[in-house]
């Protein structure tokens, strides 16, 4: 059954009311409907409550998990932690003005020092010091050509101009907004 009613805004909402409201139309009330599905404009309750902040080193300790590492990753995990550990304990933190390490130590962590070849004793520790440079040089070999592309995508819209003592130029000038 379809029903005209024109442009009478009142009867439209009087039709509408009586649909709505009776138990047959499906619905308790077309303002009690609203009312349910209406979204609180709150914002978070309750204030809050920051943790103590403890009075002595390891007086509280809070662990990390680490979660969804992809299938290959977890049998590897334990070669990589010293790395993990060492770059979290180095890197600035905002709240502190400070890495976790100065917070420890009271002093700036040490520099990283190129290790020689067989200057160690121990196997162990030559193999992995020997990996961890061949990584490191691997590292600034990939930086190379990273900066490389980019300076090379940027510089094609741009062209070499060079300039003697004495020539009259013109600068064009855009503030920064």
């Amino acid at each position: 059954m379809k029903i005209v009613v024109g442009p009478y805004k009142d009867l439209r909402k009087q039709i509408l009311q009586f649909l709505h409201d009776r138990a047959t139309g499906g619905h308790l009330g077309m303002i009690a409907t609203l009312q349910r599905c209406k979204a609180e404009s709150v914002k978070s309750l309750g204030l809050m409550q920051p943790l103590p902040i403890p009075d002595k080193v390891w007086q509280d300790i809070s662990i990390d998990f680490i979660e969804g590492l992809p299938q290959s990753q977890p049998k590897y995990w334990a070669h990589w932690l010293p790395l993990a550990e060492w770059w979290y304990n180095t890197t600035y933190h905002s709240a502190t003005k400070l890495t976790p390490f100065e917070v420890l130590y009271g002093q700036k962590p040490p520099l990283h020092m190129p290790y020689i070849p067989y200057s160690s004793m121990v196997g162990e520790v030559d193999r992995s010091l020997q990996a961890r440079e061949a990584t490191i040089r691997l590292l600034k070999h990939h930086l190379a050509l990273a900066q490389s592309r980019i300076k090379a995508l940027a510089n094609k819209k741009r062209s070499f101009r060079e300039f003697a003592v004495g020539d009259v130029v013109f600068i064009r000038l855009q503030p920064y907004r």
